[in-house]
């Protein structure tokens, strides 16, 4: 169909015949099924979710992002991959740009059981476009766009605040009804590894912005300032552990030499 058709018995039967009559052959391309799913008109007012399923191996990363940067617009995207070869890196990130989540099913049996969960957390949206106002505008929060809250599912927005204290205004819609929660930063207790995972945010999105077309010297020297304040692994930053102790038999040379690659289960 051109357009989203409503779920009635007999299009719900139509799509299973659709589906049953599909042959699988070749290499995984996931751009024209892009197209036609973001394609077409809108949903009339209500959020179109968008399922993206696949058992292979996603290559195009730049192009398929740039694609979703252009067109995902209001909708959401909800990724899922079975067994071993999907590019999970692609397919998680695809889904926090798209507000949506990363479902990942090891086997064919775990399918129904993972697909029945992931369409329970569907029908039960709590808050939509929830947007966070900090009291100072310099505060930095990840991620960005939040998420949907959806029933049973926390929602975790770490920041980075200038100066402790202030106003805190939480506001989405609930239904078509807009919701919003004020709260002062008052109180609380001091750990440890926050910054960790306001810097792991933060780096996730640098890489992501790469694909809006970003300078790639900058993002680079960002993103390696924060690997090494907050000693986090990164695309440019490692973590290094060196062993002084030999181990090779003294007088042999050592040999170089090819290893085969294993190919995924399956």
């Amino acid at each position: 169909h051109p357009t989203s058709v409503r779920a009635h018995q007999d299009t719900v039967e139509e799509a299973k015949r659709f589906v049953s009559r599909l042959g699988a052959e070749g290499g995984t391309q996931m751009l024209p099924a892009l197209r036609t799913a973001l394609g077409g008109s809108d949903a009339g007012g209500a959020v179109r979710q968008v399922i993206f399923i696949t058992d292979g191996n996603v290559g195009n990363e730049a192009q398929l992002f740039s694609y979703l940067k252009q067109h995902l617009g209001p909708s959401r995207l909800f990724t899922v991959g079975i067994g071993s070869a999907p590019n999970s890196h692609f397919m998680r990130n695809a889904a926090r740009f798209g507000r949506g989540t990363f479902t990942h099913i090891g086997s064919p049996q775990e399918v129904s059981d993972k697909m029945r969960e992931l369409f329970a957390k569907l029908e039960s949206p709590v808050l939509r476009d929830i947007r966070v106002a900090w009291g100072d505008p310099r505060t930095e929060s990840w991620p960005e766009p939040i998420p949907d809250l959806y029933l049973g599912e926390p929602i975790l927005v770490v920041a980075r605040l200038p100066e402790p204290g202030g106003e805190v205004v939480v506001s989405g819609q609930r239904d078509r009804d807009p919701w919003e929660l004020r709260f002062g930063m008052v109180g609380g207790a001091r750990e440890t590894g926050i910054d960790k995972l306001w810097a792991r945010r933060k780096i996730a999105a640098l890489m992501d912005s790469l694909a809006e077309g970003a300078d790639a010297d900058a993002v680079r020297r960002q993103v390696t300032d924060l690997g090494i304040r907050h000693h986090l692994v990164s695309k440019y930053t490692s973590l290094v552990a060196v062993d002084v102790t030999p181990t090779a038999p003294a007088g042999v040379a050592a040999k170089t030499r090819p290893l085969p690659v294993n190919l995924p289960a399956g």
